[in-house]
């Protein structure tokens, strides 16, 4: 028998968990080149929460020789409960806006994201695991508190996609090697720049 021994009690902070938004095509984001590549917006200032339930579904069953009960995981029904300042300018936030402004159903409620584990990195650099979320977006509520707020949940659509994301050049690579060709053009904006 062995017994591991952490060497580390660090733990992750807030700002080690980043969330890029697919804004390619909104409003005053350049295309990529070439066609059909990404452009990422880092969901950063104007951004007060952004808390992730992955909320997982249970069933229980009883076995005639047990006195307890077992629960097993049986599935997910991830979603993200959100708070944004009413940042107009970002395309990620302008996005948002849009679908309630427009009141906009189904499939058009739909973002993509990526959430990138920034204490997780990979052998290249700037790059990190991650997981390719699509969403729908609910916009429960447009409050002022002298500045406007956006508050509502993202709902998971579909199974998500593990990866990894580079934080310079923006480009998410699936873990599949299928998918990884599709992924490759990709281009990120980030917070303290409109493009690189």
């Amino acid at each position: 028998m062995s017994i591991f021994k952490a060497t580390s009690e660090q733990t992750a902070q807030r700002t080690d968990i980043s969330v890029y938004m697919d804004v390619t095509g909104q409003k005053g984001v350049t295309e990529p080149d070439p066609k059909g590549g990404k452009v990422w917006a880092q969901a950063g200032a104007a951004w007060t929460s952004f808390t992730e339930n992955p909320n997982a579904q249970t069933k229980s069953r009883k076995f005639i020789n047990e006195k307890t009960e077992r629960n097993n995981i049986t599935r997910y029904s991830p979603q993200w409960a959100y708070e944004v300042l009413l940042m107009f300018e970002r395309p990620e936030i302008a996005m948002v806006y849009d679908i309630v402004k427009q009141r906009k159903t189904g499939s058009d409620t739909i973002v993509t994201f990526v959430v990138v584990d920034l204490f997780k990195p990979t052998e290249t650099d700037n790059t990190y695991e991650a997981r390719l979320v699509n969403a729908a977006v609910q916009v429960s509520s447009l409050d002022d508190d002298d500045d406007m707020i956006m508050k509502g949940t993202l709902y998971n659509q579909g199974d998500e996609v593990l990866g990894t994301f580079n934080v310079t050049d923006g480009i998410f690579t699936a873990a599949s090697a299928a998918t990884e060709a599709s992924q490759s053009t990709d281009k990120a904006v980030t917070e303290n720049n409109t493009e690189e």
